[in-house]
C-alpha cells in the first residue's frame, strides 16, 4: 500500500519527513526479520535549498538539529 500527502511550503514538511523516516527505521530495528519493513530508504532533494533544510534532521547538527537533547 502506498499513501501520499501534499503539504504547503512552510507547513512542517521537513519535520514530517524526518519523523516518517525515523518511524520506518525503528520499525525495522525492532522487527529485523519482518519483510514488511524496508532496510533501505531514499530521500530525493530537488534543489540546494531543500538539501540545506534537511540538515535539520542531522543529529550531529547541534543547536540546528530538531533532535537536540534537552539537558
Amino acid at each position: 500500500m502506498r499513501c501520499a500527502c501534499k503539504k504547503a511550503t512552510g507547513a512542517g514538511t521537513t519535520t514530517v519527513l524526518g519523523m516518517l523516516a525515523a518511524w520506518s527505521i525503528l520499525d525495522k530495528v525492532v522487527n529485523r526479520t519482518d519483510a514488511r519493513f524496508s532496510d533501505l530508504g531514499l530521500i530525493v532533494c530537488p534543489n540546494i535549498t531543500i538539501r540545506d533544510r534537511l540538515r535539520e534532521l542531522d543529529v550531529d547538527g547541534g543547536e540546528a538539529s530538531l533532535y537536540r537533547c534537552a539537558t
